[in-house]
């Protein structure tokens, strides 16, 4: 079962259009898969343009231009069904946090979440 806090925050995300830079959006904390995912909630759509237009944009160029890929278009997948986090970073229980970048993870794969992301606390 989906937590229905969880997806009204992905809904309201995916309501605002606006630039990464502009709004950078909710910060959150998930726990999925036996580790944390902390990072900044985007829309499904503001997703596929960062991930298009970063590293992998010439291997889709080429695999359009070939014929082999249809563009993308972030429309395929029902966004309530993932979550979409920009400025993410993995933390694994005994190991510095790892940044990641773009994340995105099944909703129904996600444990619990906390508003914020976390801090690293001297002992």
């Amino acid at each position: 079962m989906m937590d229905v806090l969880l997806e009204i925050l992905i809904k309201c995300a995916e309501d605002v259009e606006t630039g990464l830079q502009d709004s950078p959006g909710q910060a959150l904390t998930l726990a999925a898969g036996g580790i944390l995912v902390s990072g900044r909630l985007i829309s499904q759509k503001l997703y596929m343009q960062l991930f298009v237009d970063g590293a992998i944009q010439d291997v889709i160029d080429a695999a359009t231009a070939s014929g082999q890929l249809s563009p993308p278009d972030g429309g395929n997948d029902n966004p309530s069904d993932f979550i979409h986090l920009a400025s993410a970073k993995l933390w694994v229980p005994g190991h510095p946090p790892v940044n990641c970048g773009l994340w995105r993870g099944r909703l129904d794969a996600v444990a619990g979440f906390a508003l914020g992301e976390p801090q690293v606390v001297q002992s």
